[in-house]
């Protein structure tokens, strides 16, 4: 590795021990009440311990698993409404005024409700994420069907393709980078709405483990828990980057995501 590529690494992570310098400076001088506040090296012993004892990775896949599930279900439902109203403007006059409707409340204004009539559990978690993340991925999807280039459409029919084959072959794939865009972002939404609905609604993962660490007066751990959470969202979201970047739209030359 030649020293340009080295000095073009440290570039792109200077960012990293500034933060730690920042941070030790502000945990010298910031006092929590009557505690200090965590420094780095207390929170990633904290953090390690954690991980150790196996606690942590339990959060992580508990956190995981809600996601997974409820992004999902919201994935199937707003990528099949998306296409149905980007195609068919009845449907999309019909449906459009009562999604504009609800689509400006935020998910944390559902939580009362959400906890007030199905308690605490899975299925609040689960809901919660479906309503964060089903906008992006809908709104994309409208977007992206609505703006398929209708030579190609004119050309299908011409060729004399019914309307499910026009959707499958021609209508989905040309909308297809700009509903991954939609995952992506719904997912983004999707996992910040599960840990505020984990840090009231779900009993477990990672959200759960930053209440508990408030109840336990443990801030080293509520600093920790964070920055699992941003870890893990950074992570989920690169793989998917290069998931669909190296695999999904190789086909389509000059399109990143």
């Amino acid at each position: 590795m030649s020293f340009r590529q080295l000095l073009k690494i440290g570039q792109r992570w200077i960012w990293i021990p500034c933060l730690l310098i920042l941070w030790s400076l502000f945990a010298r001088l910031v006092h929590l009440g009557t505690w200090p506040f965590p420094s780095p090296w207390l929170t990633f012993q904290k953090w390690w311990w954690l991980f150790k004892d196996g606690n942590l990775l339990k959060d992580i896949g508990a956190s995981l698993f809600h996601v997974g599930y409820g992004f999902s279900i919201s994935a199937i439902i707003a990528i099949s409404l998306g296409v149905l109203m980007g195609w068919n403007k009845k449907v999309f006059d019909y449906l459009n005024p009562f999604l504009n409707l609800i689509r400006p409340t935020p998910p944390a204004a559902w939580l009362p409700l959400v906890v007030f009539v199905w308690g605490i559990g899975l299925l609040p978690g689960t809901l919660l994420v479906i309503y964060g993340s089903f906008f992006p991925i809908l709104l994309n999807t409208i977007n992206g069907v609505q703006n398929v280039e209708r030579r190609y459409v004119n050309a299908a029919l011409t060729l004399g393709l019914g309307k499910r084959q026009l959707m499958r072959n021609i209508v989905v794939p040309a909308a297809f980078p700009s509903i991954l865009v939609g995952l992506r972002m719904g997912f983004g939404f999707a996992w910040m709405v599960l840990i505020i609905a984990e840090l009231i609604a779900v009993q477990s993962g990672l959200g759960y483990m930053i209440l508990l660490s408030v109840t336990t007066l443990e801030p080293e751990s509520i600093i920790a828990g964070m920055l699992t959470i941003g870890m893990v969202g950074l992570g989920l979201d690169q793989l998917f980057r290069a998931l669909v970047n190296k695999y999904i739209l190789k086909w389509q030359k000059g399109i990143v995501i």
